[in-house]
């Protein structure tokens, strides 16, 4: 509600007697509204009285003020802007006694009677209605004001009351008021926020013109973190485009916002072509997402200029910093700039990612660029030449020049090579099934522990031919008079997926008696003996022997806790699984193990939340079909 409030000087407090005074008596029937004029001789004492008691009212005087206005209702009876006054006056006097909201109806009801009152004066009988508890009285009262004066925060007004002391819910008002603003800032966002809890939609809607129509940096805003709290983010990001080419300034926050969006959405042309405007004190977090979208949507230019501020970041993390290396080679030779592209590529010291990346030029469209003039680009600045010649077999085989490639490799297993490079040659060759060879490259290898039947047999483990695996992991094996803990494991990995179990725990026997404390090899071998027999103690021995060598390893907690399980303690066994669920489970054999601790502690959510785990991170497809099986059971439970 908006008082009318007075200067404390008497000529102001005249002048406003003058021009927004009284009548006199209207005729029958009629009621006097605020546009009221001076009564036809409003006395000297009526005014004294008036201004004497604003200038209580503006010292916070309120009962001194109350009884001054009195007397100069009491010389000009029929004045409104005195009694909205004494009504005002007496509305916060009641907030400390109530029994001057007895007053107010009191005052407030002769007035009507009197037919002299204005909308100010029938709404502050209205809250004293409302602060009497006698509600239906009070919205009549605020509904006779708003006939009055069908002003848009009277509809505003009227609508939260009718809500408030009604438990009415009526939007009309709203829609009203809304008609009614005339582009009132306040007012719009005030009703669109009430529209949010009850329709975001019609809320929505209104931000949306309010955008529109006021068209400035608060509407824009507003409407922006709408579309945010929603995740609506299409309209979003379109709408800050929109915004930023028509010149509007964007908060820094929300173009960064735009910017997350639209690399979430891959829409990388978007970011490639506007990412000026994400420039302004960049992090390299927004770096990096420009230069990769740049590089996806095969800005090249843009990539290497944003790449190269990144190389210059301070603090720039090392690891990130030698693929930066390789993606700046690969963009300038896409770009056809040869030497820049050896430039940066010499500086890369890992020999995967340089070989991916000669892979990564090959396209569907035949336009690789010329990798023979490259590497001999490398090979005269120094690059090292076998290296060099590594990554040409490697151009040959992109280019399914197989036996290009192949020759150049079985001609660099003759030179002095490291063992690095001969390993990556020798899986090139079994990946062409050529393993005599592999065995010759390996046969080379200084690296201790490197047996050519165990790297084999390892590369088909790992290609999922687990006949090849199993037969040279056991000429591995049976070659070393002390065969590794690393052998003995993959062959048990092995020997599991194939269900071979009673291998598998000759084998592990065989294990802990060289290696009684290597954790791994104590853990593996618990877990069978939990697993697949039932032999409890000797496995909770190997165990516990095993989590206190390594006491933060996941996988061992959770083999001590399903030897609780086992044992049917099964709050033992989840005090062993809390730091996992902590951290959070990311293994589907750990999730199931969770839920059936749950399952048998009778907590049927906690169960079935880490069961649907199992089932979403299939992991394990033998514990995903548990897992399924048993959340049926937990399904039908009533």
């Amino acid at each position: 509600m908006k008082a009318i409030i007075l200067s404390r000087l008497f000529i102001p407090a005249l002048i406003i007697l003058i021009l927004s005074g009284c009548s006199s008596s209207p005729d029958q029937g009629e009621t006097q509204h605020r546009s009221y004029v001076v009564s036809s001789n409003p006395t000297r004492d009526s005014i004294h009285f008036y201004t004497i008691g604003e200038m209580a009212f503006s010292e916070g005087d309120l009962l001194t003020a109350y009884g001054l206005f009195n007397q100069a209702d009491l010389h000009d009876p029929t004045n409104l802007t005195i009694k909205e006054r004494i009504m005002e006056t007496l509305w916060i006097l009641s907030r400390e006694d109530n029994a001057r909201a007895e007053e107010m109806i009191r005052r407030g009801e002769d007035f009507q009677t009197r037919k002299i009152y204005s909308a100010d004066i029938l709404r502050y009988l209205g809250m004293a209605y409302f602060q009497t508890g006698q509600n239906e009285s009070g919205l009549q009262a605020f509904e006779k004001a708003l006939k009055l004066e069908p002003s848009p925060y009277n509809y505003y007004d009227y609508f939260l009351y009718l809500l408030r002391y009604g438990n009415r819910l009526d939007f009309s008002y709203l829609e009203k008021a809304l008609e009614k603003s005339e582009q009132d800032r306040e007012l719009i966002y005030a009703i669109a926020q009430i529209y949010e809890h009850h329709d975001p939609s019609r809320s929505k809607a209104i931000l949306e013109q309010a955008a529109r129509e006021i068209d400035d940096e608060e509407s824009h805003e507003r409407l922006i973190d709408f579309y945010r709290r929603y995740g609506d983010w299409e309209s979003l990001v379109t709408f800050i485009q929109a915004k930023l080419d028509e010149g509007y300034n964007i908060s820094r926050e929300h173009r960064l916002l735009q910017l997350d969006m639209l690399f979430f959405f891959g829409w990388y042309h978007s970011i490639a072509e506007n990412y000026q405007y994400y420039r302004d004190k960049p992090s390299s977090n927004t770096l990096e997402k420009i230069f990769f979208a740049a590089y996806y949507a095969e800005e090249y230019a843009i990539g290497v200029k944003v790449g190269k501020e990144l190389l210059d970041y301070p603090d720039y993390p090392d690891e990130k910093r030698e693929l930066m290396l390789a993606s700046l080679a690969e963009l300038n030779l896409l770009l056809r700039d040869y030497r820049t592209a050896a430039d940066y590529f010499i500086q890369v010291d890992n020999l995967d990612l340089s070989v991916s990346l000669i892979y990564s030029l090959y396209d569907e469209d035949g336009q690789e660029p010329d990798m023979e003039y490259f590497i001999d680009q490398l090979i005269w600045r120094g690059y090292d030449h076998n290296i060099a010649l590594y990554l040409r077999a490697n151009a040959y085989l992109a280019e399914d020049k197989i036996e290009e490639g192949l020759s150049l490799l079985h001609y660099l297993i003759t030179r002095d090579i490291g063992d690095e490079l001969k390993k990556s040659i020798s899986v090139i060759f079994l990946t062409h099934e050529q393993e005599d060879a592999a065995r010759q490259s390996l046969l080379g290898v200084k690296e201790e522990g490197c047996v050519a039947d165990f790297f084999i047999g390892s590369y088909y483990y790992i290609a999922g031919k687990d006949s090849l695996a199993i037969a040279y992991l056991k000429r591995a094996m049976e070659s070393q008079e002390k065969p590794s803990s690393d052998m003995f494991l993959t062959m048990a990995a092995l020997l599991e997926r194939n269900k071979e179990h009673e291998e598998e725990l000759r084998i592990m026997e065989q294990a802990i008696s060289l290696y009684p404390d290597d954790p791994l090899i104590l853990n593996w071998y618990g877990y069978s003996l939990v697993v697949h027999t039932t032999r409890y103690a000797e496995a909770e021995e190997y165990l516990l022997k095993a989590i206190e060598l390594e006491p933060d390893s996941y996988f061992i907690q959770d083999s001590v806790a399903w030897l609780y399980y086992k044992l049917e303690d099964y709050d033992k066994a989840l005090s062993y699984m809390e730091d996992i669920i902590y951290s959070g489970v990311e293994d589907t054999v750990i999730a199931y193990h969770i839920g059936m601790i749950y399952y048998k502690l009778r907590d049927t959510d906690s169960a079935k939340e880490y069961i649907l785990r199992a089932i979403e991170l299939s992991t394990n497809e033998d514990y995903v079909i548990k897992s399924e099986k048993i959340l049926k059971e937990l399904n039908e439970q009533p």
